[in-house]
């Protein structure tokens, strides 16, 4: 996987590509396996 950011501007949406990312530093270990069990398939990087 190249983890590398792209260059130029984003794709408009809806995108077919690229990553998205959501930050929450206050969750646990409970709650990010819950997550990946429920999304896991669609996690880039966690």
């Amino acid at each position: 996987m190249d983890l590398h950011p792209p260059i130029g501007a984003p794709a408009l949406k809806p995108r077919q590509h690229g990553l998205t990312t959501a930050l929450d530093k206050g969750t646990g270990l409970r709650g990010l396996s819950s997550l990946l069990e429920t999304a896991g398939d669609w996690i880039g990087v966690l």
